[in-house]
């Protein structure tokens, strides 16, 4: 085995070798390095391409902090910390924090590039990438600790993030919100109905609410996943019900945004469209963004564009950060 040094690069990807002339390349980036094509030479990489923005200091860049904490269990939970960073400002007290809960769900939060992060630090919030049991990188035990229950045990490691960045000292309680997308979305709606006043505002993108549906729409790939996660129906039919966030959506009281694709086929717009009719119905504050033409997330630039400055402009108004 030969050790490749990557310079400062922590992550690496899609690794390609050619058919023509058996070179190696892949894409390396790090928690504050932007995503380069490079080729592997003897000496080390060299960088082939980047990817068409204008370049950035690395000051500017919040560097991934791996952190942990105890869950009220006992266990050790884990996750990314990103402090606020911006060299032309300085803030006062303690920062507003985002938690943001992964997809998957059993997948890993890494210190690859992270844009949203990036954004959302470079204005003065704190970003905690958690990684919730269940995600894979931290020992079998740990990821197969959800296994029966995904719904109840990523929300009380979701309520342990925001406990342990207000016992560290890294985020204001006051002012701290959630974010998640398809299974981390569902993991936010339900953290909402359960914990409600525990966050200021809440981000669900494309998130799951009816698990009754997914089971049904779910891609062959995953066909069985739920079966392991949650329980077999039709003996875990109860759970299904109490785990499903649309069947408890009038729980919800704190402000919510939701983004959506009118054409995704893996959480249709029905599971998010009834979590907008309990908060109509409720007089909840929120915002509902459907676009057109998008799918299971977002590809177009002017859909990515408008998703995270309506995130910005969502959590700056709900977490009273204006003057």
């Amino acid at each position: 085995h030969t050790a490749i040094d990557l310079g400062n690069y922590s992550w690496a990807a899609q690794l390609g070798i050619s058919s023509l002339d058996g070179q190696i390349s892949l894409i390396v980036s790090g928690a504050a390095h932007p995503p380069r094509l490079v080729r592997l030479e003897s000496n080390g990489i060299h960088v082939e391409a980047g990817n068409g923005e204008k370049e950035m200091r690395p000051v500017y860049f919040s560097p991934a902090q791996p952190l942990s904490w105890p869950a009220p269990d006992g266990a050790l939970i884990h996750g990314l910390y990103y402090p606020p960073t911006n060299p032309d400002f300085t803030w006062e007290g303690l920062p507003p924090a985002v938690i943001r809960v992964h997809s998957g769900p059993t997948m890993q939060a890494v210190a690859e590039f992270n844009e949203e992060a990036q954004y959302f630090t470079s204005r003065g919030f704190a970003w905690l990438e958690l990684n919730y049991r269940g995600s894979t990188g931290y020992g079998r035990s740990y990821q197969r600790a959800l296994n029966g229950r995904w719904g109840e045990l990523d929300v009380l490691d979701t309520v342990s993030a925001a406990d342990g960045l207000i016992t560290k000292h890294l985020a204001d309680g006051q002012r701290l919100a959630l974010y998640g997308s398809s299974a981390g979305g569902y993991t936010v709606l339900n953290t909402l109905i359960r914990y409600p006043g525990r966050f200021r505002a809440a981000v669900d993108a494309y998130g799951v609410s009816n698990l009754f549906k997914l089971d049904e729409d779910t891609h062959k790939f995953e066909r069985y996943a739920n079966a392991r996660l949650i329980g077999p129906l039709p003996q875990a039919e109860q759970k299904y019900r109490d785990w499903s966030p649309e069947f408890h959506a009038d729980a919800i009281r704190d402000a919510l945004v939701i983004f959506q694709g009118e054409d995704d086929r893996v959480v249709p717009k029905s599971q998010s469209e009834a979590i907008v009719s309990a908060l109509r119905r409720n007089g909840v504050p929120h915002l509902y963004r459907l676009y057109t033409g998008e799918g299971h997330r977002f590809r177009k630039r002017e859909s990515r564009l408008d998703f995270i400055q309506s995130m910005e402009r969502f959590l700056v108004e709900q977490l009273s950060l204006t003057d």
